[in-house]
């Protein structure tokens, strides 16, 4: 006979799960940041011209509207929906044994309640990406909503804490998140943006900059 995982071993495999999920969040977040926010003109006007780098950051987004939307999904049937995760925590349910104190809950709720207009329209897009039939080469141009993608890192960084609150109070223990970003891994895109300037000006002339591409 199979044994049954206790509470905790419940709890320390749910936490994990989510640290995944998180951890996607915040790395294509930081890729996404740095692809969105060049360094220079000279990188802003290259990532806007070349198909396969505007292509890559649209992508980018996309995934991590998606990836966030799973947290901050409305609906009870989606395993990493937040707020049901959330609700676990009161006293009377599964996980009421970790005793997070009644303030904190409050608090946590707080912040569901007061972003609620944010997460609809995350949701809204995160809908769309999954109806859209096309590939990103055959539309590059991905509906933003006003969002920026800056309001997407306090979501992120809610998740974060929240989760090492729980592993905190629950194994006396903390936890951290690590995420693999160097920025120098985007030193390409300024080599390949000044190599494609030169290129031009080789062609058509000093007069010529990389927005003359046609």
């Amino acid at each position: 006979m199979t044994n049954q995982p206790t509470p905790q071993e419940v709890l320390r495999d749910k936490v994990s799960e989510y640290w995944k999920i998180v951890y996607q969040c915040r790395q294509h977040y930081l890729y996404c940041l740095r692809l969105h926010k060049p360094k220079d003109e000279l990188e802003a006007k290259y990532l806007a011209v070349d198909r396969f780098m505007n292509n890559t950051r649209h992508l980018y987004w996309r995934v991590l509207i998606i990836e966030i939307a799973k947290l901050y999904s409305t609906s009870r049937n989606d395993y990493y929906n937040i707020q049901n995760f959330t609700n676990q925590f009161k006293a009377d349910q599964i996980f009421g044994w970790v005793q997070v104190n009644h303030e904190t809950l409050q608090e946590w709720q707080s912040f569901l309640d007061t972003n609620q207009m944010l997460l609809q329209t995350i949701r809204g897009l995160r809908n769309r990406f999954y109806g859209h039939t096309d590939t990103p080469a055959q539309k590059a141009e991905v509906e933003y909503d006003d969002l920026t993608i800056e309001q997407i890192e306090p979501l992120i960084a809610f998740a974060e804490q929240l989760l090492k609150v729980i592993y905190l109070s629950a194994f006396d223990s903390d936890v951290s998140l690590r995420v693999e970003y160097h920025e120098g891994d985007f030193d390409f895109i300024s080599i390949l943006a000044k190599e494609k300037q030169n290129r031009i000006k080789e062609i058509l002339g000093p007069r010529f900059t990389i927005e003359g591409e046609p």
